[in-house]
């Protein structure tokens, strides 16, 4: 899902690691409540993750704090993209 890559702008929402710093990184959808455990494959649910930091939450629900700031960073990331949207309606 592509948007879901823009959305958080082609970076890993844990370490921050990014192919677009010139780093080395293959980037993975994870979802915040994995799937073995009912989580959905909706935006809401997915984040970017480098392979790394994936592989290493496996299935695990992150804690809560951790989950707040990520949903709260998917939120303001949300309204980023959405700017920048309706921007370039208004340019048309």
């Amino acid at each position: 899902m592509y948007i879901i890559l823009e959305r958080d702008k082609f970076a890993c929402n844990y370490c921050g690691a990014s192919p677009l710093t010139g780093d080395d990184v293959k980037l993975h959808l994870d979802h915040i409540y994995p799937q073995i455990k009912g989580g959905a494959d909706t935006a809401g649910n997915l984040l970017v993750a480098c392979q790394k930091c994936n592989v290493a939450k496996g299935s695990r629900v992150m804690i809560q704090e951790s989950l707040d700031t990520v949903k709260e960073a998917i939120k303001e990331r949300i309204k980023w993209w959405q700017d920048g949207k309706r921007k370039l309606k208004e340019r048309e």
